[in-house]
């Protein structure tokens, strides 16, 4: 029987249920259910904070619960009744608080007019090109191939407002770097050794807003409640993850697995850099050259982000050069045009120093001016436009269309057959 009973849905998101206890049970039960995770349409995650007040006794207690789980539930009851002692009818009210979030969850939703919105204002980028702002982003590659110096140095721009190959982030912000894959001292190594190398130091005052987190191997959709604890507490703004495949805690060629992160970074409300990798069998002589458009695991996620950057490593096949030529290529950006191609160099060389600065185009012979390119590609026959974007696949879509037209309108290149034709250079259009 339920007893003025209902769910209420507060400003945070979070939903209570106070239940009065009936005749001979004095006092009442409060639930609140937050951080809830939607695994299928009425299965259901959520951290339950619950106060028991019986009488001149008040008892508190909290976890997370998989609502739809039988075993769980009875768990969680049977924990609590060893501290409020009446299982029984912590059972019956239990059961009743879930069903009722459950109906709550499960309502849909009402719409709003768009006047009544608050719009966003100002730059959607927290550091163009390289990061949007209270989003997902994304950046992968090989092994060895300085993915991890690249996010600190990113990191360090953050709190100081130091520029990052020639680019200065929209503001500063407190950083927090959640690591699966190594120690604090290794992490604080590296700290010291990009600072060191950097043309202007940070200050000690800047690198004590970048914060770091030992993540232990706990999934990042378990450690939502302690990180959003924590980011409110150090004034994050940006959250770095090394990497997303531990912080998925499963599978990652699974959606599912995928899609709990990205919920997990979504109930967190704050701009991530994610740290992934590609598969070693995937990286041939073609993608040596052009980088890669995925990393490894579910397609979500490169769906999932709304800016993704892949780190390509230059020739160094065994790891032996001092200084190492990375290339960056920006394969996803929602909220800006996409960047040109970066070149970088790493450099190793002094013991107690890491310096990252932009490279020599030069060095990269495949990234020179686009139409050249395409003459010498069209050279070889006639190329549909899927066959012309899959050989420069380290340069967008929309370049390689301007390039096209450029050609074709200085009549260096015809196309065959009107505007979805194939191209051919104009001395080969045959009548």
């Amino acid at each position: 029987m339920r007893f003025n009973t209902k769910a209420v849905t507060n400003d945070d998101g979070s939903i209570s249920v106070v239940i009065i206890h009936g005749e001979g049970q004095e006092g009442s039960t409060v639930f609140k259910f937050s951080e809830v995770e939607r695994l299928k349409r009425s299965e259901f995650n959520a951290f339950v904070e619950v106060v028991v007040h019986a009488g001149t006794e008040l008892t508190k207690f909290s976890g997370r619960l998989n609502l739809s789980s039988l075993s769980s539930r009875e768990g969680f009851a049977r924990t609590l009744s060893r501290i409020a002692r009446n299982k029984k009818e912590f059972d019956s009210h239990l059961s009743e608080a879930i069903e009722l979030v459950i109906e709550e969850l499960n309502r849909l939703p009402r719409s709003s007019s768009v006047t009544e919105i608050s719009p966003i204002t100002g730059n959607l980028m927290l550091f163009e090109p390289f990061l949007t702002d209270k989003s997902a982003n994304l950046i992968f590659g090989d092994g060895g191939s300085t993915k991890s110096y690249i996010c600190i140095h990113i990191a360090i721009s953050m709190v100081s407002g130091l520029p990052f190959a020639g680019f200065k982030p929209a503001r500063k912000c407190n950083v927090l770097f959640l690591d699966y894959e190594d120690v604090g001292g290794k992490f604080a190594d590296r700290v010291n050794r990009i600072a060191g190398g950097m043309a202007i130091q940070p200050s000690l005052e800047d690198l004590q807003n970048l914060r770091y987190m030992k993540a232990k191997g706990v999934a990042l959709h378990d450690m939502v409640p302690q990180l959003k604890e924590e980011i409110l507490k150090e004034k994050i703004g940006l959250l770095v993850i090394d990497s997303a495949a531990y912080a998925c805690g499963a599978e990652i060629e699974k959606a599912d697995a995928v899609i709990r992160y990205f919920n997990a970074l979504e109930m967190l409300n704050v701009a991530s850099l994610a740290i992934a990798h590609v598969s070693k069998g995937s990286m041939n002589d073609e993608k040596k050259v052009k980088g890669q458009q995925h990393a490894i695991g579910s397609i979500y996620f490169h769906n999932g982000p709304r800016n993704i950057w892949n780190v390509l490593k230059k020739d160094d096949e065994d790891d032996q050069d001092s200084v190492k030529r990375v290339g960056l290529f920006h394969r996803k950006c929602n909220d800006a045009k996409l960047s040109k191609f970066i070149p970088l160099e790493v450099d190793f060389s002094q013991s107690l120093e890491t310096s990252i600065r932009v490279g020599n185009m030069d060095d990269w012979e495949e990234h020179k001016k686009l139409p050249p390119k395409i003459i010498d590609f069209l050279k070889t026959g006639i190329k549909s436009r899927k066959q012309i974007e899959d050989e420069f696949l380290y340069v967008n879509k929309q370049t390689i269309k301007s390039a096209l037209g450029r050609l074709k309108k200085d009549d260096v290149i015809h196309q065959i057959g009107g505007e979805r034709g194939d191209y051919t250079l104009a001395h080969r259009v045959h009548p």
